[in-house]
C-alpha cells in the first residue's frame, strides 16, 4: 500500500446511526401539566447553561 491509500483509508468516516425511542404515556390533565412545565424548565435551564457556556 501506498501512502494515498492508507492516507484515503484514515479520512473516511463512517456514517453512525442513532435511535431514538418513543415513550408513550397517556397522563391525565393534572400530569400532563406537571411534565409540561418541568420540560419547559429544564428547557430553560439548559439553554442558560449553554449561553454562559458560550
Amino acid at each position: 500500500m501506498n501512502d494515498n491509500e492508507t492516507m484515503n483509508k484514515k479520512t473516511k468516516k463512517k456514517a453512525k446511526n442513532l435511535g431514538c425511542q418513543q415513550v408513550l404515556l397517556h397522563p391525565d390533565q393534572d400530569l400532563l401539566a406537571v411534565l409540561e412545565y418541568l420540560c419547559g424548565e429544564a428547557n430553560k435551564v439548559f439553554n442558560c447553561s449553554v449561553y454562559y457556556a458560550r
